[in-house]
């Protein structure tokens, strides 16, 4: 999901909602055939369309729902990729390359931070062991 256009979404997401597109597309354009046929179907019997209007639009729907659920379906995926792009860390969209150098940079930060705490605490044993001197050097001239 790392690879986003000039509009910051995904190529993944964009390929959906472009499918969605067409499928409602289609779904529109097989309902109006659907129509036009039964218009001409039923003007050919003498029957106008809609005195039979529950027949009208079981024969509409059977035709051309599916494409609307499906355009609804790529709609939904769509969406849930966008999301999903937004709440990734960047950390997990890096590209393995990106990853190793990430990784080897927390290595490097890490032992900076044993070899920064070694030296403070030698320090500090050295401070104590200085300080302790003082207290003894300061007993023996009394």
């Amino acid at each position: 999901m790392n690879n986003n256009n000039k509009t910051g979404m995904p190529k993944l997401s964009i390929l959906f909602y472009v499918m969605a597109i067409v499928f409602l597309a289609l779904f529109i354009f097989l309902a109006i055939y659907s129509i036009q046929y039964l218009s001409s179907y039923y003007s050919s019997y003498g029957i106008s369309l809609s005195s039979s209007m529950g027949e009208t639009l079981q024969y509409v729907l059977s035709n051309s729902a599916s494409y609307l659920a499906f355009a609804l379906v790529f709609l939904g995926i769509a969406e849930l990729v966008r999301r999903l792009d937004l709440i990734i860390p960047a950390e997990a969209k890096l590209s393995r390359l990106d990853k190793e150098k990430a990784r080897e940079l927390r290595r490097q930060n890490k032992a900076k931070a044993k070899q920064e705490k070694a030296k403070a605490k030698a320090a500090a044993a050295e401070a104590k062991k200085e300080e302790k001197g003082k207290e003894d050097n300061g007993s023996e001239n009394k």
